[in-house]
């Protein structure tokens, strides 16, 4: 049930395939930088670690032994067939044309690209390079299911209406559900931590001070997360667990994530502080409240952690950095534009969600039978297990 969970949230989220909206038509070439383009190049590869290997042991090593194989072959899964799908249209329909909700096919399957074009959004690296760096992106929202607003938040609602749709796992609540590995989850965790730095340095676009930045409150809300999470089982369970710290560390990281190209690096700190606690309240006693087997906790850490740092964003934006102010330096209307951005991203994709999954039933069925489930997906579904 845990790989369905996700699979069906990648399936009803609205993604980045969906969700970006369109950019400006190309622009004409213009000069490509070097070092921009070098930083870029990194940052592609880092992306791309975050959901193979990274996201794929993180995952893998939170299910039970009979699911390892079949958590693993959704992370390979997305990266193959999303790759396929963003060069075929899904670059040309989120970044090319002046359309404001979607682009246009001038792009379909790179057609016209060329080694100097560039793109609007970017111009100092070659258009190649930013359609290979976006499409990192439509990867990982598809595997991580779970950036903010369009990777986050929305991903994240996706999963919560998912586990609710779905109903929860054969022994939820009266069976052992616990870890098969927690090694392979905290090599994951190191992995993910790591290509964030792309993920939210690359996001600069540049080789530049803001992308050092990011990088430096990425790297230190991961760390306050961590902590934050362990001494909050320690004062309540007298023990810090692995899967804590390493839950409290992506949380960390997921919430600094909107707000990482516009914050100081010290509040990097306060932010992962913020979420390690919330986020823990969130996959503790507000999934017991309502009853649902998130059993990843994507709802948990991704959609409460992008949803938490979207609105601290617009408390501590500082203009300096990102060009926007925030409450902090008295623009407390950026705030409340921030909880309008919320709102929008909860209620579109919940209702996209649950729209998609309810579609998808009528022609498959949206988990397996119980017979499978009892057995376990890899042999069911792959016809292979660990031994």
């Amino acid at each position: 049930m845990a790989g369905y969970l996700r699979r069906a949230a990648a399936m009803a989220a609205p993604i980045g395939l969906v969700s970006i909206m369109a950019s400006p038509a190309r622009a004409a070439a213009s000069e490509i930088n070097t070092a921009d383009t070098a930083w870029m190049i990194v940052a592609t590869a880092l992306v791309l670690m975050m959901t193979i290997p990274g996201l794929a042991l993180f995952y893998s090593g939170m299910v039970r032994k009979k699911n390892v194989l079949a958590t693993m072959a959704q992370s390979l899964a997305a990266v193959t067939l999303i790759s396929i799908l963003w060069v075929a249209f899904g670059y040309s329909l989120c970044f090319v044309g002046d359309g404001p909700w979607i682009g246009t096919l001038d792009r379909w399957f790179l057609a016209g690209m060329t080694m100097d074009s560039v793109n609007p959004a970017a111009k100092t690296i070659p258009e190649a390079l930013f359609m290979l760096y976006q499409m990192t992106f439509a990867i990982i929202t598809v595997a991580l299911v779970a950036g903010g607003l369009v990777v986050h938040l929305s991903a994240g609602t996706g999963g919560l209406v998912a586990a609710k749709v779905m109903g929860r796992r054969h022994g939820y609540g009266t069976e052992n559900l616990s870890p098969f590995d927690l090694s392979l989850a905290v090599m994951g965790t190191g992995l993910l931590w790591v290509g964030w730095f792309g993920f939210n340095g690359g996001s600069a676009g540049a080789a530049n001070s803001r992308a050092v930045m990011a990088i430096i409150a990425t790297h230190l809300a991961a760390c306050s997360g961590a902590l934050t999470w362990g001494a909050i089982e320690w004062s309540t369970r007298r023990k810090p667990s692995v899967l804590g710290m390493i839950s409290g560390a992506v949380a960390g990281l997921g919430t600094i994530t909107p707000a990482s190209g516009f914050v100081a690096p010290w509040h990097g700190i306060v932010i992962g502080i913020i979420a390690g606690a919330v986020c823990y309240w969130a996959c503790t006693w507000l999934k017991h409240r309502f009853n649902y087997d998130d059993s990843l906790d994507v709802f948990g850490v991704h959609g409460i952690g992008g949803l938490t740092g979207a609105l601290l964003a617009g408390v501590f934006a500082t203009s300096a950095i990102g060009g926007t102010a925030g409450l902090l330096e008295g623009h407390p209307q950026q705030l409340l534009i921030q909880f309008y951005g919320v709102a929008v991203t909860f209620v579109w994709s919940a209702g996209l969600s649950f729209i998609l999954l309810k579609l998808v039933g009528l022609f498959v069925p949206l988990r397996v039978s119980r017979e499978h489930e009892l057995e376990g997906l890899d042999i069911s579904q792959h016809g292979e297990a660990l031994q």
